[in-house]
Parts: structure tokens; C-alpha cells; sequence
């Protein structure tokens, strides 16, 4: 099952005159970020993403992404 998670980025640039982001809130959402950096994991999130059963094995990601 995927957990979607909502990110507004606006939330990241603070208005004229403001603070920034907290750093602990900078520091998670980074932290999220890592996990997806490498362009083969955005390919599998991708895919999981797109499946419209309950789960899904890894016969069904090797193929779409040429592991």
C-alpha cells in the first residue's frame, strides 16, 4: 500500500520579510527527499503509483525500470 504524502512547496519559500521554514520541518522534508533522489527509485515510486491493485511484487517493477 502507498502512503501519499502532501508537500506543498510554497510552504518552502518564505514571504518577504518572514523566517524561513523551520529547520526541523527543513530537515524532514529532506530527509523524505534522500529517500527519492536516485532516478531509479523515482521510477519505481512512479510505477507503484500507477498499480490499481493492493499490492504489488518485484516482477512488476523489474521490467519497467530494466533491472
Amino acid at each position: 500500500m502507498v502512503t501519499k504524502l502532501e508537500l506543498d512547496i510554497k510552504a518552502c519559500a518564505p514571504k518577504p520579510g518572514l523566517e524561513p521554514m523551520a529547520r526541523s520541518r527543513a530537515e524532514n522534508i529532506s530527509s523524505l527527499l534522500k529517500a527519492v533522489a536516485d532516478p531509479t527509485r523515482l521510477q519505481i515510486l512512479v510505477v507503484i503509483n500507477q498499480v490499481e491493485q493492493d499490492s504489488i511484487g518485484t516482477y512488476d517493477l523489474t521490467e519497467p525500470v530494466r533491472l
